[in-house]
């Protein structure tokens, strides 16, 4: 399974990890706009590759969000144009109205 991880700090990182640990996922990606996360989850093994979004997204069986809700919902429904027909979105966020109402009337939620 490839699995991408948006955001690979605190959360996305422990996310990467334990997915590594149990042999869950075959290939992970990571996506994060801070360079120190990014470069860290690299050194730690906890990613494979930080990609650009669009391709890490695309290319995914399942995509974990673990960035700011408000980010998150800004995010999602971006994301959700680019996911194939079977793929999976998890988010780490702590509310669901927002990201809900973001994504309402999307065709792929």
């Amino acid at each position: 399974m490839k699995v991408t991880i948006i955001g690979v700090g605190l959360i996305g990182g422990s996310i990467a990890r334990d997915l590594r640990k149990a042999g869950i996922a075959k290939h992970i990606m990571g996506v994060d706009l801070n360079a120190k996360n990014s470069k860290k989850a690299l050194q730690l093994e906890l990613v494979d590759k930080i990609l650009p979004l669009e391709i890490a997204v695309a290319s995914a069986d399942v995509v974990i969000l673990s960035v700011p809700v408000s980010t998150m919902q800004v995010m999602l429904p971006g994301i959700l144009d680019l996911i194939g027909e079977k793929t999976v979105v998890i988010d780490t966020g702590s509310t669901k109205s927002r990201l809900c109402k973001a994504v309402s009337n999307h065709n792929n939620r």
